[in-house]
């Protein structure tokens, strides 16, 4: 368990290039060419690098399971034949999302043929969502077991058999999973939550929602154990989602043990960079990639500014193999970006957007994904409107988006047939040319998704 006071180790990095060859040994042949394939890629292709020749160990159990998964996955060539083994090198990464109900339900084989028809080549499954439910039972992991968390997931073979079958339909598996705003397990571990000092149980948001610390390392090792369960059912990125302090509710009451001393004020940004690093150092040494999703407009606002829930875009980013800006047109508030009417203008909104978060990233080692929208919200909504954020997007060069959709229906027409390049060279903002300031950072888009009660009801709002 890391101290949360201990200071910063220095940036560790994946190098998938060798691990691919050590797994190439390990399976015995089986899987060889995966170095080479881990050595392609585009500008969505930059792989977490760990450094595995500095002191050679022994294949641990893991790693031997690592290769005798990889082993087995379908091997004939494709056009994504670089996604049927691991690592898989990705140029794009372009994903749509999916619901646990539609990941064990009738839906799942309607989205992948979506994978195997179109360009989009990843899904974005819930494996914890928002109330702290988990998408199958977890056995290895006890806190989830203990909690009933599980209690309405599917089996672990159940799950296993779906993201294989993703995988092996040449699709790339994204767990999402909620981090802080989780009544489960705060409930049944008071320890590891945000604490009300009026009654010293959990607080509690306007939702009636307990959350977990931020700054509680033992919170983090739980989040981290899901990412570890994610990659035994063969998912290959985790990407945490709410990874941020609460933003509505009494939060005056909101009390924080395991804050550092030095930070006086207890909502500080430090707390989620600690996390992050934690989770990527931890999931990076079993092969996972790491990403987030953040609100849009913290790429608006100054480096010092955190918004009150302790996220901060370059911060975040240099703790990321992948960073993902919430947006959203229908979320933004007429006037940001000059744009009186932020819903009917998806292309200038994710345009600006986007040019703010390349440059905010520029200089640091990550990439740019953004989620864009592809629902009704505060107006009609069409095809062309999917069309056009992408175009916002690909002006900006980047390759990579991620569709958001709470109840899992998607505009097929907006989408190609195959995942090609389209990305157009991204030009540096100048002093006579900078995209239009929001009318204000507090109005602007700070709603984030949540999971649907059910597929039949889905909101459309995005994830926090």
């Amino acid at each position: 368990m890391p101290d949360p006071s201990a200071p910063r180790p220095g940036r560790v990095r994946v190098r998938w290039d060798r691990v691919a060859v050590l797994l190439t040994v390990l399976a015995s042949g089986l899987i060889a060419g995966v170095a080479a394939i881990a050595g392609g890629g585009g500008t969505d292709a930059q792989p977490p690098v760990i450094d595995v020749t500095a002191s050679p160990v022994a294949p641990d159990a893991e790693t031997a399971w690592l290769a005798a998964e990889a082993a087995e996955i379908d091997t004939v060539r494709s056009v994504r034949d670089d996604l049927r083994q691991f690592p898989a090198a990705w140029p794009i990464v372009r994903g749509i999302y999916a619901t646990r109900y539609s990941f064990y339900g009738s839906k799942w084989a309607e989205l992948i043929d979506i994978v195997r028809t179109t360009e989009v080549n990843s899904i974005v499954i819930d494996v914890k969502d928002d109330s702290g439910l988990l998408n199958w039972q977890m056995l290895n992991v006890a806190l989830a077991h203990d909690s009933g968390a599980d209690a309405e997931g599917i089996s672990a073979d159940e799950a296993r058999a779906k993201v294989r079958e993703l995988r092996e339909a040449g699709g790339y598996p994204i767990a999402r999973v909620v981090c802080f705003k989780d009544s489960r397990v705060a409930e049944l571990r008071p320890d590891l939550a945000i604490i009300d000092s009026r009654t010293g149980e959990p607080w509690r948001d306007r939702t009636g929602a307990a959350w977990l610390n931020p700054w509680n390392p033992e919170t983090w090792e739980y989040l981290t154990e899901l990412g570890r369960e994610a990659r035994r059912m063969g998912f290959l990125e985790v990407q945490w989602d709410y990874v941020r302090f609460p933003s509505d509710g009494e939060l005056e009451y909101a009390t924080y043990p395991f804050k550092p001393d030095e930070y006086e004020d207890p909502v500080d940004p430090e707390a989620i960079r600690r996390f992050l690093e934690y989770g990527r150092t931890e999931l990076h040494e079993v092969g996972v990639r790491v990403s987030a999703d953040v609100f849009a407009y913290i790429t608006t606002v100054p480096q010092t500014d955190d918004q009150g829930i302790g996220q901060v875009y370059e911060v975040m980013a240099a703790e990321l193999d992948y960073i993902s800006p919430m947006t959203y047109p229908s979320h933004y508030s007429a006037g940001n970006y000059g744009q009186d009417n932020p819903q009917a203008a998806p292309y200038e909104i994710v345009w600006n957007a986007m040019r703010e978060a390349q440059t905010r990233a520029m200089g640091l080692d990550v990439i740019v994904r953004p989620w864009i929208e592809d629902f009704a919200y505060r107006g009609p909504h069409d095809p062309s409107r999917v069309t056009a954020q992408m175009r916002g997007v690909y002006e900006n060069g980047i390759e990579g988006w991620l569709l958001w959709n709470a109840g899992n229906e998607y505009s097929l027409p907006a989408l190609e047939e195959y995942e090609t390049a389209r990305a157009e060279p991204c030009v540096p903002p100048t002093p006579t040319d900078e995209p239009t300031e929001p009318a204000s950072s507090e109005t602007a888009v700070d709603q984030g998704p949540t999971a649907p009660a059910s597929d039949a009801e889905p909101s459309e709002t995005s994830s926090g």
